[in-house]
């Protein structure tokens, strides 16, 4: 760990410094040619989009498990501990495997910078190829891979997928991916490849959707897209944060699904990766069957995703619900679960954000749903401070973000909640937030069932 955290990770980086110049692919094909092309080992799906791409992808895996295949899961970032970005049939990269592929990778990275000292890659460039190095290794029937940045320049684009997947598009990372959602689209469909089935929630007369429909045309490739191809139809009388659903993907049709994990938004995301197992059928994949894809969304698990927790703190013993909720449309998602998963009061909300994050957007959704309001930045150089956070907090929030509280860390928060009468805390705003916050409440556990 302390040789790959000597790599520069943009992840960490404040976003003024990292530019599309940043970014190119000519350093992972040479890494990937010199490590003997690990991408090319078992077959691949690529997951790319601004919203719901971790979940689409976390899907996906439960999907290929529930029909006895394994299949490896590369994602980012991570909740505790970094071996969850790489994982087989759910299970973290074990420690020695982890030591073995960094070790791999340190030989040819030895070899590259003897010839140019500079030549080393990136934090999440060094991930995604110990990810590549051990699926090849241990050849799982399927890789489910996530994109970390766009997708037209992003290190994980060097696979050969047999289907590609672009979910809900928003406005983020702007500075790097363009401030239009045309702009964003082209670099998020910059993962398509000639002849290669793409599914996407991106439809062509809406902006964004007709950059990815138009570059599908382009390289030849067939398109199922959410409301064309796939059409989802929600049971409006079941009121469970987790609603029953149906769905009909080109003439093959699931009855009464429901998701293990709560969120009406998920039925989205679910509808997408059972899309995606479709196409897969047609490159060797298995045969979706109905009560397999019934039992592997039942079986779902999405850690830091509407996850509900129990604290047992010195100055406070309660319910934490956890989703790292950091845009306007993840949060108003957030906003519509509420009242199912946290029924509770008081309902206390802790947030933190990264600088790059327009904090009162993405926090108007949830006013007036909650009674006390915490502000605890998170644990990272790119954190917004907590006099900027609470200014925008009291902004967004209104009446109770008007008595908004600054906790440092950890032990702060946990301490104003042990001063307020028992109810929940919902925590969100960032990532690292929702990972700390996960890790103290389960002894630094890594996320399971992912």
């Amino acid at each position: 760990m302390a040789w790959l955290a000597s790599f520069t990770d943009f992840e960490q980086k404040q976003a003024h410094l990292l530019g599309r110049k940043s970014l190119d692919l000519s350093r992972m094909r040479n890494y990937c040619a010199d490590l003997g092309s690990p991408e090319r080992g078992v077959p691949v799906a690529h997951v790319a989009g601004s919203k719901g791409k971790g979940s689409t992808s976390i899907i996906l895996r439960h999907l290929v498990s529930a029909h006895d295949r394994r299949c490896g899961l590369f994602l980012s970032p991570h909740l505790v501990h970094v071996r969850e970005r790489i994982s087989i049939d759910g299970v973290p990269i074990p420690p020695d495997r982890f030591v073995a592929r960094a070790r791999r990778l340190a030989e040819v990275a030895a070899a590259r910078t003897r010839r140019d000292p500079a030549d080393l890659p990136s934090f999440f460039e060094s991930m995604a190829l110990m990810g590549f190095l051990e699926f090849a290794a241990e050849a799982p029937d399927l890789a489910v891979i996530e994109v970390g940045l766009g997708g037209r320049l992003d290190a994980t684009n060097v696979v050969h997928p047999d289907v590609t997947v672009v979910t809900r598009l928003d406005l983020e990372h702007t500075r790097v991916l363009g401030d239009t959602l045309d702009e964003i689209a082209a670099e998020k469909a910059g993962i398509l490849k000639p002849g290669v089935p793409l599914v996407t929630s991106a439809l062509p007369d809406e902006e964004g959707g007709r950059i990815v429909h138009r570059l599908a045309a382009e390289r030849g490739v067939p398109v199922d897209a959410l409301g064309r191809e796939i059409r989802v139809e929600r049971d409006l009388d079941d009121p469970a944060p987790n609603p029953r659903f149906s769905l009909e993907i080109r003439g093959r049709r699931f009855e009464d699904l429901r998701l293990g994990s709560p969120g009406a938004h998920q039925i989205e995301n679910a509808a997408l990766a059972i899309a995606a197992a479709l196409r897969l059928e047609e490159s060797g994949g298995p045969r979706l069957d109905g009560d397999r894809v019934r039992a592997g969304l039942a079986a779902l698990a999405l850690p830091g995703r509407l996850e509900r927790l129990r604290a047992d703190e010195p100055s406070w013993s309660g319910p934490v619900l956890i989703d790292s909720a950091h845009t306007p449309r993840s949060t108003a998602a957030l906003a519509a679960a509420l009242d199912g998963v946290a029924p509770e009061r008081p309902r206390v909300l802790v947030a933190g954000f990264l600088r790059d994050k327009d904090v009162v957007a993405c926090l108007a959704p949830l006013r007036g749903r909650f009674d006390a309001v915490i502000a605890c930045p998170p644990v990272s150089p790119r954190a917004l401070p907590a006099d900027e956070l609470l200014g925008a907090m009291r902004t967004a929030l209104g009446p109770e973000g008007a008595a908004a509280r600054a906790a440092p860390d950890l032990e702060s928060v946990f301490a104003r909640l042990g001063a307020l009468e028992a109810g929940i805390a919902v925590v969100t705003g960032s990532v690292y937030l929702a990972g700390a916050v996960r890790a103290r409440l389960t002894g630094g556990a890594e996320a399971r069932g992912i």
